[in-house]
């Protein structure tokens, strides 16, 4: 076998197993109000490097789909509880 075909053969594969992982966490997003970065930062009051340092030590909980983050307004009600404690 050509190495294109395995590695065609081998993505196929990949996607195919991941597909239910991937509708169970779009599911769990539509069933959540979601947030875009710009409201996220908006609403902690945070810079984008604070938001973005926040994302890469995981203290800013989010959902990652595709190449687009998505923050469930729920979680972020959370932390603004929690900082205000």
């Amino acid at each position: 076998m050509k190495k294109e075909k395995i590695l065609a053969l081998i993505t196929t594969v990949i996607q195919k197993e991941l597909a239910p992982i991937k509708a169970l966490l779009n599911k769990q997003v539509e069933d959540n109000n979601t947030l875009s970065r710009e409201q996220v930062m908006k609403m902690l009051n945070i810079s984008s490097t604070t938001f973005w340092k926040r994302v890469g030590d995981g203290t800013l909980p989010n959902r990652k789909i595709g190449r687009k983050y998505v923050f469930l307004e729920s979680e972020i009600i959370q932390i603004l509880k929690e900082d205000n404690q």
